[in-house]
C-alpha cells in the first residue's frame, strides 16, 4: 500500500517525528480513490478527548477527484486551480466567497462553530443577518480576550455567543456553519477554514456545503450541548 501524507512546512517542529518518518501533511485522508474523510480535525491524538472537531466522509466521485488532484498538484509543488467537484470549498481560492454566499443567504437561523474570529467580511455578514432577523448563534474560543472587540461588535447586533477560554480544557476547534436547519433550504459548511483573512485567502484549506440531514441533526444536537456548557456573552 502506498501511504502519501503532506506536512506544513511552518510546523516542522512540532512535527518533527512526522517530517523523519513521513514527507508531508494535510487535514483530507483519502482512501483508495474512493472516498475522502474531510475534517475540521488535526491528526494529533493528544487533542482528540478534548476538541470539539467534526469528519465528514465524501464519497462523491466528482469530489474525490477533485481532491486527488489538488493533493497530487501539491505534493509535487505544481501550481493548481482546485476543482470543486460536487460541493467542496478550497482555499485560497473560492472559500470566502462561498462561505459569505451561506452566511448571506441564510433566512431563519445560523449556527456557528468557530475558533478564529479574525475575518471582518464574515463579521459583517453575520450582523447583517442578525440585523434582517436571522437567529445566529456563535460558539467558539475567546482564550485571554483574544476576541472581546469581534464579539462586542456580534453581540450588539443581537448575535448569542457562548464561548470557551482554558488553554487546557475543553476546545472548540471545529468550523461550521449551518443555515436554515430543519427547512428545506437547510445546508452545513464543515471544514478546515477558520473566519480569518489568513485562513481564507491564503492556506490551502479544504471544507465543503452539503444538505445532508443526518449530517445537520447530529451538528445540530452536539452544537446545543456546547453552546449550553460554554460561558454566555453578556
Amino acid at each position: 500500500m502506498r501511504v502519501r501524507v503532506i506536512l506544513d512546512r511552518r510546523e516542522r517542529s512540532v512535527n518533527s517525528g512526522g517530517y523523519a518518518y513521513l514527507s508531508s501533511h494535510q487535514k483530507t485522508v483519502i482512501i483508495d480513490g474512493a472516498k475522502a474523510v474531510i475534517m475540521t480535525a488535526n491528526l494529533t491524538s493528544r487533542y482528540y478527548a478534548t476538541s470539539r472537531d467534526f469528519l465528514v466522509i465524501d464519497a462523491e466521485r466528482a469530489d474525490v477527484s477533485a481532491i486527488t488532484a489538488v493533493f497530487d498538484a501539491d505534493f509535487h509543488g505544481k501550481t493548481v486551480r482546485p476543482g470543486d467537484g460536487s460541493d467542496l470549498v478550497w482555499s485560497p481560492t473560492d472559500a470566502e466567497g462561498l462561505l459569505l454566499g451561506l452566511i448571506n443567504g441564510a433566512t431563519s437561523s445560523l449556527r456557528i462553530y468557530s475558533e478564529e474570529m479574525g475575518d471582518r467580511s464574515v463579521e459583517n455578514a453575520l450582523v447583517k443577518a442578525a440585523k434582517r432577523g436571522v437567529e445566529v448563534q456563535v460558539c467558539g474560543e475567546n482564550e485571554s480576550g483574544e476576541y472581546d472587540s469581534a464579539y462586542t461588535k456580534l453581540a450588539r447586533a443581537g448575535i448569542r455567543i457562548s464561548y470557551y477560554s482554558s488553554p487546557a480544557g475543553f476546545y472548540i476547534h471545529g468550523k461550521v456553519v449551518e443555515a436554515d436547519y430543519g427547512t428545506a433550504r437547510a445546508k452545513i459548511f464543515i471544514g478546515s477554514e477558520n473566519f480569518s483573512s489568513t485562513s481564507l485567502n491564503q492556506n490551502r484549506e479544504l471544507g465543503l456545503i452539503i444538505s445532508s440531514h443526518p449530517v445537520m441533526s447530529a451538528v445540530a444536537s452536539t452544537f446545543a450541548a456546547d453552546f449550553r456548557t460554554g460561558t454566555h456573552w453578556s
